[in-house]
């Protein structure tokens, strides 16, 4: 989490205009995901939001190519 930066239901709402746009999405990048170098509790929410986005963002591939 970083201050003033998108949080994740705002992200899922970025995806699905996109798709509803009728824009194809061809590729992805998710990066600024650490596991390490923080306290436990906050590389393990670091991955746990990574994961879910990166989740979402194949889903919103498949539809975008379907």
């Amino acid at each position: 989490p970083v201050p003033g930066c998108l949080n994740v239901d705002q992200v899922f709402y970025l995806f699905r205009e996109v798709h509803l746009s009728g824009r194809k999405i061809i590729a992805f990048d998710l990066n600024e995901v650490s596991t390490g170098g923080q306290e436990e509790t906050e590389a393990e929410w670091d991955g746990n939001v990574g994961a879910r986005i990166l989740y979402k963002l194949c889903g919103w591939l498949v539809k975008s190519n379907a």
